[in-house]
C-alpha cells in the first residue's frame, strides 16, 4: 500500500479537506495539480474538485463511496452539477448534516451517527447497495469521524470498548486496530483517509501511529 503523509490546505487533518473511495477523491478547488496527480498515480483514483455549500470542508460534508456521494440540502445547484458532471452519482439528503462526520462505510457495511433519520439512513442503504447500523462509536455520535475503514480493515477511535470493537470487526467483516493519528486525533476519519490501494496521513502522524495504521490496512 502507497501511505501518503500529507497537509490539505495548510492542516494535516486531511479527512476535513478530502473524500477517498476507491474510484475518486473529492479535492476542494485550491488543491495543487501536483497533489491531484499523485493522488492519482498513488491511489489509482480520479480527481473530482468542488466545493459542498460554498465550503472547502468536502470531507466533513461528503460521504463519497466508489463513485457516489450523499450530500446534504445546502450543497448548491450548481456544485451538485459539477459533481455529476465531473462523474459522481449524487443524492441529497437532510438540510445541514455533515454526512462526511456522520457515517462511514466498505462494501461489506456502513455505520450512521443516531443523529441521521432511520428515514435517511434507509436511503442511503438503497443508494449505496450496503446496510447500515444506526449506533455510535466510542460513545460518540460522529461515527465516521471515529472509524476509518476500507475492504482490508480498519480503524477506530480508541475508546471504544472491547464488545464494540468485536462487533464493527464482524459487520465490516475485516480486522481492525483501534489508535490515534496525527499526534493523538482520536477522531481518526478526519487525520487518515484509506482506499484498497493506500491511505492519506496526516502529516503530523506519529511513527508508533502509521505502524499501527499500517497494521490495520496492509492485508
Amino acid at each position: 500500500m502507497n501511505f501518503l503523509k500529507k497537509n490539505i490546505s495548510n492542516t494535516p487533518f486531511v479527512g476535513v479537506f478530502c473524500a477517498l473511495s476507491n474510484k475518486a477523491i473529492l479535492l476542494p478547488p485550491h488543491v495543487s495539480k501536483k497533489d491531484e496527480l499523485e493522488f492519482e498515480e498513488k491511489l489509482g483514483v480520479r480527481p473530482v474538485k468542488s466545493t459542498l455549500a460554498n465550503c472547502s470542508l468536502v470531507g466533513v460534508l461528503g460521504l463519497l463511496f466508489e463513485e457516489k456521494i450523499v450530500v446534504p440540502g445546502i450543497t448548491t445547484m450548481e456544485e451538485k452539477k459539477s459533481l455529476e458532471k465531473q462523474g459522481l452519482e449524487v443524492m441529497e439528503a437532510g438540510q445541514t448534516e455533515a454526512f462526511g462526520n456522520l457515517a462511514t462505510l466498505n462494501e461489506f457495511h456502513g455505520f450512521a451517527s443516531p443523529l441521521l433519520s432511520r428515514q435517511t439512513v434507509s436511503a442511503m442503504e438503497k443508494f449505496f447497495k450496503v446496510g447500515f447500523s444506526r449506533q455510535k462509536i466510542a460513545g460518540m455520535d460522529i461515527s465516521g469521524a471515529c472509524l476509518e475503514a476500507n475492504s482490508n480493515g480498519f480503524i477506530v477511535n480508541p475508546g471504544v470498548s472491547a464488545k464494540e470493537f468485536e462487533e464493527i470487526e464482524k459487520k465490516l467483516q475485516v480486522k481492525g486496530v483501534a489508535t490515534t493519528a496525527n499526534y493523538g486525533d482520536r477522531f481518526v476519519g478526519n487525520s487518515v483517509l484509506a482506499n484498497n490501494r493506500g491511505a492519506i496521513i496526516g502529516s503530523i502522524t506519529t511513527t508508533h501511529e502509521i505502524t499501527r495504521i499500517d497494521e490495520a490496512f496492509r492485508r
